[in-house]
């Protein structure tokens, strides 16, 4: 929206834009979306309230735009397995581990894991499945992505395959693994924004 309205809306001369939306850091944020979505699956596949829609079936949820999971229903999912919504003494000790081990694993800021979840499920599915860009296409993938030296994520996380190409929308590579075949390792650092 920052670019649009700079070059659309006839500001004259703009000194400087300050862009906050997540999705202009370009494809990195399309890759790290659907990490945290396939690392919140893993960490949290034990606990039935905690199961989002879509899941590893040519993620990240079905039926763009009809989608009819809501925000409300993410929180509370994900609230189920971490406890997020909750202050921690009142959060068990299983959601406090499996906040720990989430938070640990993506290095995302607690006060903005749902906010993050949000774009890891709707921001995914908008990009996957309308017909503007990918139009069912699965456009980001970790098939060859290196989380944890072969460790216990690298293991049983779901891997999902780049295929771009399924739909006719505009875009048809999101992702530097897409377009080279590149090897990317998981790396988050501490002081990452959030999505």
């Amino acid at each position: 929206m920052t670019d649009q309205a700079d070059e659309l809306m006839q500001l004259g001369n703009v000194v400087g834009a300050y862009p906050i939306c997540g999705v202009h850091a370009g494809s990195i944020n399309w890759n790290a979306s659907l990490d945290l979505r396939l690392l919140y699956d893993l960490v949290c596949s034990s606990i039935p309230a905690a199961a989002i829609p879509g899941g590893t079936t040519d993620l990240p949820a079905t039926g763009f735009p009809g989608f009819s999971f809501s925000t409300t229903q993410l929180a509370l999912a994900v609230n189920a397995c971490t406890g997020v919504l909750v202050p921690p003494a009142f959060r068990t000790s299983q959601q406090s581990a499996n906040l720990s081990q989430l938070l640990s694993l993506t290095q995302i800021p607690e006060n903005f894991l749902l906010r993050d979840m949000g774009f890891a499920l709707f921001g995914l599915s908008n990009l996957i499945f309308d017909p503007a860009k990918l139009d069912g296409g699965q456009g980001v993938g970790n098939a060859s992505v290196n989380y944890d030296n072969g460790g216990f994520v690298d293991r049983n996380i779901t891997r999902v395959a780049v295929n771009p190409v399924r739909g006719t929308g505009s875009a048809r590579t999101t992702s530097r693994e897409a377009t080279s075949g590149a090897r990317r390792s998981f790396r988050s650092t501490p002081t990452r924004t959030a999505l």
